[in-house]
Parts: C-alpha cells; sequence; structure tokens
C-alpha cells in the first residue's frame, strides 16, 4: 500500500466484512491531534445533532489518514460509523480509506451514505459529495464546502488532496505555510515533491527534505513524520537513513503497512544478497496487518513485482493471476479488471506472447465496463501483435478529446507504441518524444524495441540503464518491474 493513491483506489471492501466489521467494536487510539491545533471553531465543521463518540472519532480518523497512519483512520471511522449508523460523512470516508470504489458493495455504501447525509445540513451534504467524487468535480464540491466552513483544515487538506499535478503541490505549500502546526500539509508535501514523483530537480528535492524533517520536529512521535522522512531519504539515496526511520515508526505503529512497503522498496535496491526475500518478508509483514482482503490482493501483486525483478517471471504471473483471482472472489471486480490486464503486461514483458489476450479477454469478461484499453494497447504493443495493437489503440481514442493536454500525451504514448510493433520504428521514436510521459516505463521499453530494430544497441541500452536505475515506486509499478526483468534477461 501507498499514499501515491489518496483513495487507495486498489482496494474495495465486500458486504459480508462490512456488516461483521458493523457487529464488532473496534478499539483503537486517535493520532496525536497536531492537525486543528489552537483552531478557532469559528467556520469550521461542528457536525452537531452526531452522536459524540461518533463525531470525535470522525474527526481522529480525519487526522490519523492525514498523518498516515493508515490502519487506524480505518478503524477509527469505523468506530464513528458503529456509534452512528446514519451517519454519513463517516460511512463515505471509511469506504475512501479503504477504496474500492469499483466493488458492488463499495458502490452500495457510498450511496448509503449519501441517502443518510440527505436530512444533514446542505454544506455537510455537499461534503459527502466532494469526499464521495474525483478530478474537477471533487475540486468544485469541495470549494462550495469551503466556502461555508472557511477555517477547517482539516476540509482544506482533503480539498488539497483531492487536485493533481502542480496544483497541488502549491496548495499544500500554501497550507503549509498558513499552519505551521498542520502535519498533515508537510507530510503530503515532502510526498509529492519527492524525486520520482512530479519532479527531479534538486530545488525541490531539498523541499521535500525540508518539509519532512520539519515534520518529525514537529511531531517526532507520531511514525507518519519518519515515515515520510524515510520516503524522501530513499528517493534522494540515503537508504541506511530511510530504514532507520522505519524502524522507528514500525516500533511506534506495528500496523502501518505503508512503513513495510517503504523497507521492501528498498531493499530491492540495496543490492545485498537476499534482497528479494527481504522484500517479500516485509511484504508479508505488511499483509499481516491490512484491514482488508482486497488490500491484501495488493500487497499480492507486490510480491510479483518482487519476483519479476529477481528474474523469476512464471512465479511472478502465477502470482500476479492470484491476486487478480483473488479481488474478483470478494467482488472487487474493477480492481480485478485492472490486475488481469496488468498480468497481460507482466506476461508481454516476459516474452509469454500467446498468453496476453487470454489475460485480456478475462479482463473484459470480470468486468466489460472497466476502462482497460491502455494497458491493452501497451501489452499487445510488447508482445507483438500489431494488428490486435491498432484495435485497441483505435478504440481507446474513439471518444476521447485529445486536444486535453493528458489525453493528447497519452494519445503519442501509446500510438508510438503501436508503430513501433508495427515495425516503424522511426516513426514510433517520433510519437513517443511528442508525450511528455516518453519516460513512462512501457514507453521507455518500446523506446529500447525501437533503437534495437535501427540496430543502435548502444541508445537501447543507454534508455534501458536510465530506466532500470529509476526510484520512482517500482515496488507498486507493474511497467518497472518488467524492464528490470528485461534487464536482469540481457545480462
Amino acid at each position: 500500500m501507498s499514499p501515491r493513491n489518496r483513495r487507495w483506489s486498489v482496494v474495495s471492501l465486500v458486504a459480508v466484512s462490512i456488516i461483521l466489521v458493523e457487529q464488532h467494536s473496534v478499539v483503537a487510539q486517535a493520532a496525536p491531534n497536531v492537525t486543528q491545533a489552537g483552531a478557532s471553531t469559528a467556520g469550521t465543521l461542528q457536525l452537531s445533532g452526531v452522536a459524540p463518540a461518533a463525531r470525535d472519532a470522525f474527526f481522529a480518523a480525519m487526522d490519523a489518514w492525514h498523518q498516515w497512519a493508515f490502519t487506524e483512520a480505518y478503524e477509527l471511522a469505523n468506530r464513528a460509523v458503529i456509534a452512528d449508523s446514519t451517519f454519513g460523512l463517516a460511512r463515505v470516508y471509511r469506504t475512501n480509506i479503504a477504496g474500492g470504489t469499483g466493488s458492488a458493495a463499495s458502490i452500495a455504501q457510498y450511496q448509503r451514505a449519501i441517502a443518510d447525509a440527505a436530512g444533514r445540513p446542505a454544506p455537510e451534504q455537499t461534503l459527502v459529495l466532494a469526499e464521495r467524487a474525483t478530478g474537477v468535480n471533487a475540486n468544485r464540491l469541495f470549494a462550495a464546502a469551503r466556502s461555508a466552513y472557511p477555517n477547517d483544515r482539516r476540509i482544506a487538506l482533503d480539498q488539497a488532496l483531492a487536485l493533481a499535478g502542480q496544483v497541488r503541490i502549491d496548495s499544500l505549500r500554501s497550507l503549509a505555510s498558513q499552519y505551521p502546526d498542520l502535519l498533515g500539509a508537510k507530510l503530503w508535501l515532502s510526498y509529492y515533491l519527492a524525486p520520482g514523483y512530479y519532479t527531479v530537480s534538486s530545488a525541490t528535492a531539498y523541499e521535500a527534505l525540508t518539509a519532512a524533517r520539519n515534520a518529525v520536529r514537529l511531531a517526532p512521535s507520531v511514525p507518519g513524520s519518519h515515515i515520510a522522512l524515510a520516503n524522501v531519504l530513499h528517493y534522494t539515496g540515503h537508504d541506511d537513513e530511510a530504514l532507520m526511520h522505519l524502524a522507528a515508526a514500525t516500533k511506534m505503529d506495528r500496523r502501518n503497512a505503508y512503513a513495510y512497503h517503504l523497507e521492501a522498496e528498498i531493499f530491492l535496491h540495496d543490492g545485498k544478497p537476499q534482497r528479494v526475500e527481504r522484500a517479500r518478508a516485509a511484504l508479508d509483514s505488511a499483509i499481516a496487518v491490512e484491514p482488508t482482503a482486497a488490500r491484501r490482493t495488493s500487497d499480492q501483486l507486490d510480491r510479483a513485482m518482487a519476483l519479476l525483478y529477481d528474474g523469476r517471471g512464471s512465479e511472478a504471473l502465477n502470482e500476479a493471476i492470484a491476486a487478480a483471482k483473488g479481488d474478483e472472489t470478494i467482488g472487487a471486480i474493477n480492481n480485478a479488471a485492472t490486475k488481469y490486464s496488468q498480468v497481460a503486461e507482466i506476461a508481454a514483458g516476459i516474452g509469454d506472447s500467446a498468453s496476453v489476450e487470454r489475460w485480456i479477454a478475462e479482463a473484459h469478461r470480470v468486468s466489460p465496463g472497466a476502462n482497460v484499453l491502455a494497458q491493452e494497447v501497451q501489452a499487445l504493443s510488447l508482445s507483438r501483435q500489431p494488428a490486435a495493437a491498432r484495435r485497441a489503440f483505435v478504440a481507446a481514442f474513439r471518444d476521447v478529446d485529445t486536444t486535453v493536454a493528458a489525453n493528447n500525451s497519452n494519445y503519442h504514448r501509446l500510438l508510438g507504441m503501436t508503430l513501433v510493433a508495427e515495425g516503424k520504428p522511426t516513426e514510433g521514436i517520433a510519437e513517443l518524444k511528442l508525450s511528455d510521459q516518453s519516460s513512462n516505463a512501457f514507453a521507455t521499453l518500446s523506446l529500447i524495441d525501437a533503437y534495437a530494430a535501427l540496430k543502435d544497441q548502444k541508445a537501447a541500452d543507454a534508455t534501458l540503464a536510465a530506466l532500470v536505475a529509476r526510484k520512482d515506486g517500482v515496488i507498486t509499478a507493474v511497467s518497472d518491474a518488467i524492464a528490470s526483468y528485461r534487464a536482469v534477461k540481457r545480462k
């Protein structure tokens, strides 16, 4: 699990697990309330009319989430729902923390939350909708809620996290400056400034390190502060110090799965003996503390990625298949479809071209409405199936406005990959370089293939070396794992 996906989109709840957990009280300690310390109650969310126990647990859940105590945040949000089953805001927050927007059970939870909020004040209803929404809609709804609660720093931080790109960073930077004791703003700012997320400039790396160190000074007893600092230290090449802070964090909170994930990522890069075994052991520790079955299937996919790094392609493929089937079993069908499409990409990456279409078909079978066309183009291109790749490319952009920057970038990237698969390496390279996602690992693999087709082995080797040297969330990035596997195969 990684905080990179704010809604934990790879996670879902099933109806049975929700029913069971609501029948049992969950014991959890609230995170230290650094977030709202000293804040005036004027212009803040008050939740009058909500059971006091539910209200207090909900605010503590928000603080725990903001401070990277993710398991605790889930338990506190769940406690709020147990204390008041009509508390729509707590219900939507709990579902967000668990992720799983693709499961029927989670959709039912959102519908129930919105229905329950209908009797609450209008600004609170808007906030529920904002927490449920994504992208531009979320920002508009949060802006409307903020107009009613202009001094609520928790809501301001949630709005900032709902933004994207430089706008998100600017908003977090503003909050950190405006409220020096707002710990969550420092943690998330350091995260999104760290090399490998949006940028690799030395100036932003320094700012990320400064924000993280300030977080530790502000709240040395909060595990999330140490994890945030460890994250930046890892991405700036200080792994030994990062591991020291992760050890401190897990000593304070042995249930923080992200700390174990970051350990696994460091182990994969440290070059020491048994790196894969140590990484997989760290992921096992994460699995042991995950609160939902769906979160565990996500960790299982990460274990598959570690196997790929060791060149154990068949084992990796089997474990990724098991993770996809696990999501399907618990009803997280969109997540299952995504994982099946990733299985297809793994198959392409390890040279098992014959099974690529089978796993693409599985993705469409389990969730016909899931949008996995980009993964489909990538898998088919890398497995040298040009006709099928071209069909998937046309389908992917049939109703897409390519004048939008992100869509335009995807268009050039996927077109470039398709052209390379069609045996047109020069045209493919030109298209790939028009994409601002040309550093996307799949696009880079196509560049490598194109250079090799043009007999420019020096350019192919240099491109591959640069790709494998990257540290941009590789434990969860199937594409980078495939790149590393290919590097192993080439040695």
